[in-house]
Formats: structure tokens, sequence, C-alpha cells
């Protein structure tokens, strides 16, 4: 019998997946998760959006999710290496929402920065 929080996860993954293919996406889930990111999406032809999305699904009961600064600093680091951009889905009740990572946060002592003027 499979973990509840396990498969709670996979279906608000499965919930990502249907929304982004329904807008013309094409999605990659990665089974068994245990890289920085669960899904790869890349957009249409069409679409304004250039390169790929690597997404990071939270799914929290309470709708409270709690994002460690470890993890923010992986996405980053993803993002400046794939030249794509990471973005944390998480859901608020029934909704689902998206929060951007900024490719450019760093560490300086036990506090995490975030450079916003990148000449």
């Amino acid at each position: 019998m499979p973990n509840k929080n396990y498969v709670s996860g996979r279906n608000f993954e499965y919930r990502i997946v249907k929304w982004l293919v329904n807008r013309g996406y094409y999605v990659v889930r990665s089974y068994a998760s245990k890289g920085v990111f669960d899904l790869v999406a890349t957009p249409p032809r069409s679409s304004k959006l250039s390169g790929a999305l690597l997404i990071q699904a939270k799914y929290s009961r309470s709708g409270k999710i709690k994002i460690s600064s470890e993890e923010k600093i992986r996405l980053a680091a993803a993002s400046r290496r794939y030249k794509a951009k990471s973005v944390i889905a998480y859901n608020e009740g029934r909704k689902l929402k998206w929060k951007l990572v900024n490719p450019y946060y760093y560490v300086r002592g036990k506090k995490l920065h975030r450079q916003d003027n990148i000449s």
C-alpha cells in the first residue's frame, strides 16, 4: 500500500500536468523524483514564453507550503545551468498557484540573499 503523502503529491503533479497539457505544453514527469524538480515543461511554439519550465510541485492539505532556502538555491542553480525558468507550483485550497524562483539566489553566511540588479 503506497504512502498517503506520496499519493496526494503524485495526484497534485498529475493535476499540474493536465493543466499544462491543456495549454499546449509538452510535459515530462520525473518518477520518484529525488532530483531538484518534479516536472519539465516546454511551451508550445505559439507561446511568448521561451525556454523550459523546471517545476517543483508542493502540495499541502492545509494550504501552507514550506520552501527551504536550500531548495530555492538548488532550483536557482538548476535554472542557471539549464537556462530555464524554475517554478514552484503549489495549492491554496483548490487553487493552483505558481511562484517563479529568482535564478540569482545565493547564501552569505547563514542568510539567503537575492541579487536583483544583474548587469
